[in-house]
């Protein structure tokens, strides 16, 4: 089986547990969800992300199976990656290619996370047109959003 298929596999394995544990452990029961407990929640999937981040830069060549020259050669091709290697250095250009890989990530990340930023003043209005009481919030905001 390829890496690129076991990755998503994990990936979406990963994304259901992190949903399972939202619904299961952390929401049993409605309740005004506190700004500690938003906080710590925030703090987690920071860190996670954060994580993934550094597993990039680490071990990101595992994610296509690159193992010499000439595979990296044709990955960076391929998905048209905006980095110049160095012909006969392998290791170095691999450092590279990790690096590319974790500043693509992170990049993508933090513009995800500041445009997520003003959703919340456009689900503030909806929920106060819709006189939602706040221990639904979490609810509505999952199954509804």
């Amino acid at each position: 089986m390829s890496n690129e298929l076991l990755f998503i596999g994990g990936f979406l394995v990963f994304i259901v547990l992190i949903l399972a544990l939202d619904l299961g452990l952390f929401s049993k029961k409605d309740h005004v969800i506190s700004l500690k407990q938003a906080g710590i929640m925030s703090f987690i999937m920071v860190m996670l992300a954060l994580g993934f981040y550094f597993l990039l830069i680490l071990e990101g060549h595992q994610l296509h199976g690159i193992h010499d020259y000439a595979k990296l050669e044709q990955i960076v091709k391929a998905h048209k990656h905006a980095i110049t290697l160095i012909p006969g250095h392998f290791e170095e250009s691999l450092q590279i290619y990790r690096q590319n890989l974790g500043i693509e990530f992170l990049t993508g990340y933090v513009i995800e996370y500041a445009l997520s930023v003003d959703n919340i003043f456009v689900i503030v209005l909806i929920f106060s047109a819709f006189a939602v009481p706040e221990k639904y919030y979490h609810r509505v905001l999952f199954w509804g959003i």
